[in-house]
């Protein structure tokens, strides 16, 4: 990671790791909950404005919108944008959490949990974002803790 700023806000493998590493030491039986949203990080100077849900890239192909990789897009004009008002010279950062990301999250997860009943969950599953995944990569992460 170069820097903070190119951390995955919803993802974390080295933060999610400190977590799962005392899961299995829990007392009481855990639930599971994967996320699968996704969002826009909307950035104006050093500063973040607010999150935009559900923003996929196909969305930022209009001219108010310059690429500049790893998922960011720079403002060219100013203009409202889904309800928002974005200003010229502003970010939008683009955060998921990809179907590798999200099985290999499950597998550390379900490694470390106890061989009991359990409920899981994939949390914001709507018929959008379940359409962004395979549904084979779904049955697999749910397979993970059987």
């Amino acid at each position: 990671v170069k820097n903070k700023s190119d951390i995955n806000s919803i993802y974390n493998e080295t933060d999610a790791n400190r977590y799962v590493e005392y899961t299995g030491q829990y007392s009481l039986p855990l639930d599971m909950a994967l996320p699968v949203f996704y969002w826009a990080v909307h950035i104006r100077g050093e500063q973040v404005i607010g999150l935009m849900n559900k923003i996929a890239k196909s969305e930022l192909n209009l001219p108010n919108f310059t690429s500049l990789g790893d998922d960011r897009f720079r403002l060219e004009t100013s203009f409202y944008f889904r309800g928002e008002y974005l200003m010229k010279g502003d970010l939008l950062k683009l955060e998921e959490v990809s179907a590798n990301t999200l099985v290999s999250a499950a597998k550390k997860a379900a490694c470390s949990l106890k061989a009991e009943k359990r409920t899981v969950a994939l949390f914001d599953l709507d018929s959008v974002t379940i359409s962004r995944y395979e549904k084979s990569i779904v049955e697999e992460t749910f397979d993970l803790f059987n």
